[in-house]
């Protein structure tokens, strides 16, 4: 047996009482499930890391599913070979080492639509060794920009001499009209797609709306006998990565 650590994102659902770890030599399958974990705490603080002991091999592919307290089982999620992350996974780790404050589901679908959009393509399917550090890091401001932007045009108002919008903060003068924090996060939105070769249109606070529909793509497995009516959560990394924030997050 071998100890693996599992980075996944946690269902939206109520009334989840279990976790299945999955295991199996080929992609393809056939999967055996390996362990079952009932301390996964509660809706909606499910825990989003978990070491198992129990895998045979860290060279074969895992896989997770959860299961309702009515025994409804969940899609099982795309596999990952033991010792490889996602793009999702790398992205969002350096988006909440530096917004500590986010809460992680919502960071992580932002990062699935900005991987979309910025890539074009499956998030879930671009490999994480072809993405430059220059891209990643284009990256992880551009999901910033995007959260704080949703959290700041959706306020009450910000018609005020003095702002503060995570990284970007700033005070009016009396010369100056006032302040608004939208124009900032388009400057930062700007810096990161000319890293990414995105040019400067379609910016932010510009006007234009971005709205990405995000589609599972089709399930390796199939399920029978018991209907499936929880989502699916993603399986992001079958490493561990260790960080002062990683633990403070940490859910025993």
């Amino acid at each position: 047996m071998a100890s693996l650590p599992l980075d996944f994102t946690p269902p939206e659902d109520p009334g989840i009482v279990k976790l299945r770890i999955l295991e199996a030599s080929d992609p393809g399958g056939p999967y055996s499930i390996i362990e079952e974990v009932t301390n996964i705490g509660t809706y909606p603080n499910y825990i989003t890391r978990y070491t198992t002991i129990n895998a045979l091999s860290l060279t074969d592919w895992f896989a997770i599913q959860w299961i309702s307290s009515t025994g409804a089982e969940s899609e099982i999620s795309a596999p990952l070979q033991g010792g490889s992350k996602t793009l999702v996974s790398e992205v969002l780790d350096r988006v909440l080492l530096r917004r500590s404050d986010f809460d992680e589901n919502v960071a992580a679908q932002v990062t699935e639509a900005v991987i979309d959009y910025a890539l074009i393509g499956d998030p879930y399917a671009i490999d994480v060794n072809s993405v430059s550090y220059k891209q990643l890091e284009a990256l992880t401001e551009l999901v910033i920009v995007w959260k704080l932007y949703a959290e700041v045009a959706t306020s009450a108002s910000f018609n005020t001499t003095s702002y503060t919008a995570g990284l970007v903060s700033e005070t009016a003068s009396a010369q100056s009209q006032k302040a608004n924090p939208l124009e900032a996060l388009d400057k930062l939105e700007q810096r990161a797609l000319k890293i990414l070769g995105l040019g400067i249109i379609g910016t932010l606070a510009s006007g234009t709306s971005f709205i990405g529909q995000l589609v599972d793509p089709d399930s390796p497995f199939s399920i029978t006998g018991t209907k499936t009516v929880i989502n699916s959560s993603r399986l992001l990394s079958t490493t561990a990565i260790i960080t002062e924030q990683a633990a403070l997050r940490e859910v025993t």
